[in-house]
């Protein structure tokens, strides 16, 4: 069984992760993944001759392998793939995976308004081309608009950085890495989501 989690929304992600494999499963970082790796992963057996339940983290990230993922859909294990962003069905290995009745692509994005965007990639632009005392002085306006979620907020930034990231821009990388981070803390630290994003508005200003 092979199941393939993409989005922002990784609340909802982490629940159907748990739906899908229970609560004890291994979990793998694909950044340092090899071919020859693949196979053990998808096919190989455990110690107990069990079925294996594995969460695959960031395997787009790393291309060679990522490629590959055709080649193992039919693994006699229980694996989820979560990557940050759904698989492009456009183009390979996309397009053969979406084809695949043995794979299922699960999109966990929430809906953002184009308010939401147009406010959010002004705040990116500004932080990246050195207007950060502007796209600060920005977020604290939309911290006060009670219309306004630093969650969707984030998402978008994450949204212009895969745009960027696409685009080949050589920022886009470092950025997605800023704006998870942020992520993560914004759902486990209880600091104010806003400050957490003004916190990475000035790291992602600083970068090179």
């Amino acid at each position: 069984m092979l199941k393939i989690f993409g989005g922002t929304e990784r609340a909802r992600a982490e629940l159907a992760v748990k739906k899908v494999l229970g609560d004890d499963y291994e979990t793998i970082e694909a950044d340092n993944l090899s071919l020859q790796d693949m196979a053990s992963v998808f096919l190989g057996t455990s110690l107990f001759g069990e079925e294996r339940r594995i969460l695959l983290k960031g395997l787009d990230e790393n291309r060679e392998c990522w490629r590959e993922l055709p080649r193992y859909v039919d693994t006699p294990h229980r694996v989820v793939i979560w990557n940050e962003k759904t698989p492009d069905r456009r183009s390979e290995p996309g397009k053969s995976l979406a084809a695949n009745s043995a794979v299922e692509i699960r999109s966990f994005d929430r809906e953002i308004s184009k308010d939401e965007k147009y406010a959010a990639f002004n705040l990116y632009d500004d932080a990246m081309r050195g207007r950060l005392k502007k796209a600060l002085a920005s977020c604290d306006e939309m911290a006060q608009d009670k219309t306004k979620d630093p969650y969707a907020t984030l998402g978008a930034l994450a949204a212009k950085a895969f745009t960027a990231l696409e685009r080949r821009e050589r920022r886009a990388p470092a950025v997605l890495k800023i704006l998870a981070k942020t992520d993560t803390e914004m759902k486990s630290t209880g600091l104010d989501a806003w400050v957490l994003v003004k916190k990475a508005l000035v790291e992602m200003s600083m970068l090179k």
